[in-house]
C-alpha cells in the first residue's frame, strides 16, 4: 500500500506545558513508535519553553497511531494538541 498523500513522519505537539522537557515529550510519545527527534521550541532569549515541540517517528504508521487517538493525549494532566507537521518547503 502506497503512503496517503500528505503522509509524513513528523508530528507537531501544541499547549505543551510550560515545564514541559524534551525528555517528558519524549517519554510519552515513545509508546507509539520509534523517535528518530524530538524538540521542544524554546525562547532564543529566555531559555523558557514555547508552548509546543515537535517528534520526528521513524514511520509515518506511528504518526497515524497519534493522530487516531487525537483527543486522548495529555501531558502533565494538560491536553496536548497534535498535527501531522507540514514541510516549510
Amino acid at each position: 500500500m502506497a503512503p496517503a498523500a500528505g503522509s509524513t513522519n513528523k508530528i507537531f505537539v501544541g499547549g505543551l506545558p510550560q515545564s514541559c522537557a524534551e525528555e517528558v515529550l519524549s517519554n510519552y510519545f515513545m509508546q507509539y513508535g520509534n523517535i528518530v527527534d524530538s524538540v521542544v521550541m524554546k525562547d532564543r532569549e529566555t531559555g523558557n519553553s514555547r508552548g509546543f515541540g515537535f517528534v520526528t517517528y521513524d514511520s509515518a504508521a506511528a504518526v497515524e497511531m497519534v493522530m487516531s487517538q487525537y483527543s486522548d493525549h495529555r501531558i502533565g494532566n494538560k491536553w496536548v494538541e497534535v498535527k501531522r507537521a507540514v514541510s516549510r518547503e
